[in-house]
């Protein structure tokens, strides 16, 4: 037994064998075992691979496999679990085939699933040519990207040394998830570009100030009482993050140091405290019309953030010495 692809009118689907029915709701109970507290998760591993012992077509199985081993930190188990789960469903398409194999059809999600767990298992080993081969492919079958393959491809791009590639989609998308201002950030400060990397981060600032605490130092910032606008303002999509992408501004001479003086800038710290006023009161207003007003206030303190304020602090200052010095290496300098 093996999967086919079935050709659509614009698109194509997988075909799975007669059986799949009976394996899908075999699965569906173990995956609601295990969500259910009903089982732990050695007889959840257990289950996923007796299905795909007996099923071994079954892409699901290998995607789920490479979550929990993903998740337990085991990037090179989890890719080999997410790699055969991927083999199965390109054993499928024709050579040759250059069409569409979308999400959108039940069916070819499994497929999608575990390639989005082999992008994140290359990130995490920082196999970066690697990955973005296979975000380009999954892009060019999926346009639509359903999965935000397009929020990681920047981020790959910088780190395998392709900054035009990288500058041009982290410019693209960086309204879409606040991650990319950071990167957008990062990459102008190795261009050299230090009021550009200001505002950049001033941006990130408002949008996830909790990417900031974990760049300089906090682990496990505490959510703040504040209304996040999206699961991309919270701190797991911070600490997402800085445990895929961050070791490189660890790496960056003095960008750690720079960011600290930025986020606790009294200027910078004002604006932001701006924005997070309306943030609090969204979190408790229930009325439309006042939250509709309130959301406005905010978005128009969003978009004033621009490079002024960046020009202006973003200069050498003289200390009590006599001697020019950037104000972040000052204040680092004082530990």
């Amino acid at each position: 037994m093996r999967l086919s692809l079935e050709f659509l009118e614009d698109t194509a689907r997988f075909r799975h064998p007669p059986e799949h029915e009976t394996c899908e709701e075999e699965f569906d109970r173990l995956l609601a075992d295990r969500n259910a507290g009903r089982i732990g998760e050695k007889r959840y591993v257990g289950g996923l691979q007796d299905i795909a012992g007996r099923h071994p077509w079954f892409i699901d199985a290998h995607a789920h496999l490479g979550n929990v081993l993903l998740n337990g930190r085991k990037p090179e188990r989890a890719l080999e679990a997410y790699l055969k789960g991927l083999a199965l469903g390109e054993a499928a398409i024709p050579p040759g085939y250059a069409g569409l194999i979308e999400w959108t059809p039940l069916e070819n999600r499994p497929f999608f699933r575990a390639a989005h767990g082999a992008v994140l298992c290359r990130l995490h080993l920082r196999q970066w040519n690697e990955a973005i081969e296979l975000m380009d492919t999954m892009l060019v079958r999926d346009p639509g990207d359903n999965l935000g393959i397009r929020h990681l491809l920047g981020s790959a791009f910088l780190r395998a040394g392709r900054r035009d590639e990288a500058r041009a989609l982290l410019l693209e998308f960086r309204g879409e998830e606040p991650s990319l201002h950071y990167e957008l950030a990062l990459l102008r400060w190795l261009e050299g570009q230090l009021p550009a990397t200001a505002t950049s981060l001033r941006h990130g600032f408002v949008a996830n100030g909790y990417i900031a605490e974990m760049i300089c130092g906090t682990p496990d910032p505490l959510p703040i009482a504040i209304w996040h606008r999206t699961s991309f303002a919270g701190p797991d999509c911070a600490r997402d993050y800085v445990d895929m992408f961050g070791e490189l501004w660890k790496d960056t001479p003095e960008a750690v140091a720079f960011v600290r003086w930025l986020h606790t800038h009294p200027e910078v710290m004002a604006e932001r405290a701006a924005i997070l006023a309306c943030d609090e009161e969204l979190l408790w207003e229930r009325d439309v019309g006042k939250r509709g007003r309130i959301a406005d206030r905010r978005d128009i303190l969003a978009l004033a953030i621009d490079g002024s304020l960046s020009d202006r602090i973003v200069a050498r200052r003289t200390d009590r010495d006599g001697n020019k010095v950037w104000p972040w290496l000052h204040a680092a300098s004082c530990r």
